[in-house]
């Protein structure tokens, strides 16, 4: 049976975005019958999860997804959520250096291994790209 861990760096609907995503697509997993459920604690065992969704980049689920599928082969797949606009790019230019740094250290590599890697619409892809 599938099991799905989707990975989030907060559930606070706050924070807007990102986790109103989460739980859209949580309740449509769950509404086809595939065991769905939500995490934002990094110290998560993954119990018996086939999969995870890991939601966002440059915070801690990206890195552990990528850990556990080094170690064990456990699948994840990206969902940027919009995070590789080049507006970020223009419009922070600082922090995209600390971006860069992190993409060429860790985050492409996340990216690399993952098994997919979902964007909203063919738009965000494209831009994704660069």
């Amino acid at each position: 049976m599938t099991r799905i861990v989707h990975l989030t760096h907060s559930r606070d609907l706050r924070t807007g975005g990102v986790i109103e995503a989460v739980l859209r697509l949580d309740e449509s997993l769950r509404a086809k019958g595939i065991s769905s459920a939500i995490s934002d604690d990094p110290q998560i065992p993954g119990g018996d999860a086939t999969h995870f969704i890991v939601h966002g980049l440059w915070q801690w689920p990206g890195l552990w997804a990528w850990k556990r599928f080094k170690t064990t082969g456990c699948p994840y797949i990206v969902f940027p959520h919009g995070m590789m606009d080049p507006w970020f790019k223009k419009t922070f230019p600082l922090k995209h250096l600390k971006k860069q740094a992190y993409w060429l250290w860790r985050q492409g590599g996340i990216m690399r291994h993952a098994h997919a890697v979902c964007f909203t619409t063919e738009e965000e892809r494209r831009l994704a790209r660069g």
